[in-house]
């Protein structure tokens, strides 16, 4: 609706010059007259949408007479200042520069707030409401006493500024919400303002049953019941894979990294489904490598065994018997087992490499491998040097994440309610569940830094249920403030089982060089601290929740590769 008013205008000035230009002079006079009718409608146009605006950010429906009662103060208002406007110009033109020019001068500011406060006197209680949703709830009394009837004409031509930045911060918010940098910025400006509200921890009475059956959905589960989030990984590994599978290429291995839980394995369990169904005639060989394996003569027992080949002899008998194998894929996951950093620790994987690299052409390699780890020996046998084609697992986006919290819900068969504090809006977004969902995860999604098994783990620990119902609250993340305090041999310890991924004390004894007491008591720490678990194979690991915050306290001590 604006661009006729606005092409209008450009064409008027171009009137102007052209008739300056042939000294035209009757009709240069009558630009000003219609530059006045052009502005007239603008500012009908501009006064309907300010009191629209004021009215939606308010949380008031305007029926087709209020409609016409907008319309009519809007060309009221304009009406007024056109009106002041064309005095100052025949001033302007009779007497020229001169006090009393000066005066319809001052006289047009004054009408011009004079005409903002009746247009916006046809919508005074909206325009009270939407001051209060936009300004903290200490000030509402002052609003109110403000923009009364008694002073409201006065008052309110100075409201309507701090509205209308408040209607474009808005419109900001709305607009740069689409990009990731400023998800994660209000994210974390919100986290600040959370902090700050000191909210009592409210009496939960927990059933451990139905939670632990709830957890079990947000587990590592294995049921085929679980939705796959392909989060772009998967094509690019299918894509990979096709090229070997139509003999359009060379290369038959491929190596997979990235952080623990990026969604590696659940890669891996998709395409050995979908193969098996759409190759039947490929052979899949995969493998969970136990820890640890390091050794040449361990690491070619397992593979001999995984491919039904004695391997004594080496990648020879790899090369001998491939006329004779059937086109097979070898998946082996949890690669960083195959080595240790130490002397002598790294014999196992150089094994895994020899075979690798063997020319074979009815066998492809897919190693799995955590980021830590893959980095280390990057750093000895450089990264260019062992695969030709490496594929790093990237963070999820935020639409990932919530999919795959909301699918796992789903399934659960509870419903989700959120918990006041992300429904504590003012204005017309209170209460507003779509709102809260939005900012519950742009919570989560920062927190987690787009780690899917981090994001379940911080739904679980933000969530209680009531009855068939789930309320969440805010994600609770850690602090790796106390671990800053710690001697630095503990890092040390700390920073092994990172690049190893899963260590007994006995391998952190020989990686690290360290005293048995130093690490004893660097794993002693981590069990009490809540950071480090101990799994029934007496391995130790970090605890998902702590793995972003440990990791960046090690890579500020360079103690880690990456």
């Amino acid at each position: 609706m604006l661009l006729p008013w606005l092409l209008a205008l450009l064409g008027l000035q171009l009137l102007y010059q052209i008739y300056t230009h042939h000294h035209l002079a009757l009709l240069t006079l009558l630009i000003p007259l219609a530059r006045l009718f052009i502005l007239y409608g603008l500012l009908c146009l501009a006064g309907e949408w300010l009191l629209q605006r004021i009215a939606q950010q308010a949380g008031s429906f305007l029926n087709q007479e209020q409609l016409t009662q907008v319309q009519q103060a809007a060309r009221v208002s304009a009406g007024l200042v056109v009106l002041l406007l064309l005095l100052r110009d025949f001033v302007a033109l009779g007497v020229g520069p001169s006090r009393v020019l000066d005066i319809c001068e001052w006289l047009c500011l004054l009408g011009f707030l004079l005409a903002l406060g009746l247009l916006l006197r046809c919508r005074r209680q909206d325009l009270v409401e939407a001051l209060k949703s936009v300004l903290p709830s200490r000030c509402d009394r002052a609003v109110d006493l403000l923009l009364s009837q008694r002073y409201f004409l006065l008052t309110a031509p100075f409201a309507a500024p701090p509205l209308l930045l408040a209607l474009l911060a808005s419109f900001l918010h709305k607009t740069l919400f689409d990009y990731d940098w400023y998800r994660r910025l209000f994210a974390r400006s919100f986290k600040l303002r959370a902090a700050a509200i000191d909210t009592p921890p409210a009496e939960l009475t927990v059933d451990p049953q139905a939670q632990a059956e709830y957890a079990q959905w947000f587990g590592q589960s294995d049921s085929e019941h679980v939705p796959f989030i392909d989060s772009g990984l998967y094509q690019h590994v299918r894509k990979d894979l096709s090229h070997w599978l139509d003999d359009d290429g060379t290369d038959n291995s491929l190596l997979l990294t990235g952080s623990r839980g990026a969604g590696k394995s659940s890669v891996l369990k998709q395409l050995t489904q979908d193969l098996a169904q759409e190759q039947p005639h490929l052979q899949l060989r995969l493998c969970e490598v136990p820890g640890k394996v390091t050794t040449a003569d361990e690491v070619a027992s397992l593979l001999g065994e995984l491919l039904q080949t004695d391997l004594a002899a080496g990648p020879a008998a790899l090369v001998h018997s491939d006329a004779e194998r059937s086109p097979t894929l070898v998946i082996l996951d949890n690669a960083q087992n195959l080595f240790l950093r130490r002397v002598g620790g790294l014999a196992g994987w150089e094994t895994l490499l020899a075979l690798v690299n063997a020319r074979t052409k009815n066998l492809f390699w897919l190693l799995v491998i955590n980021n830590q780890g893959w980095a280390y020996l990057s750093n000895i046998y450089g990264r260019d040097y062992q695969f030709r084609k490496v594929r790093t697992t990237r963070p999820w986006s935020q639409n990932d994440i919530r999919s795959l919290i909301l699918s796992r819900n789903h399934l659960s068969g509870y419903k989700i309610r959120y918990d006041d504090i992300l429904l504590a809006a003012r204005g017309p977004e209170a209460g507003n569940i779509r709102n809260a969902e939005q900012l519950y995860f742009s919570l989560l999604w920062d927190a987690c830094q787009g780690n899917p098994l981090l994001a379940l783990r911080l739904w679980l620990g933000s969530i209680y249920l009531q009855g068939n119902t789930v309320v969440v609250g805010l994600p609770d993340e850690v602090s790796a403030t106390p671990l800053e305090q710690l001697d630095n041999d503990l890092h040390f310890v700390y920073a092994a089982i990172m690049i190893h991924e899963n260590m007994t004390s006995a391998e952190l004894v020989s990686v690290t060089a360290l005293p048995e007491r130093v690490v004893r008591t660097a794993l002693k720490t981590g069990l009490h601290g809540g950071f480090i678990q101990r799994a029934e194979n007496k391995r130790y690991r970090v605890v998902p929740l702590w793995y972003p915050s440990l990791m960046r306290l090690l890579a500020r001590k360079n103690l880690l590769h990456e």
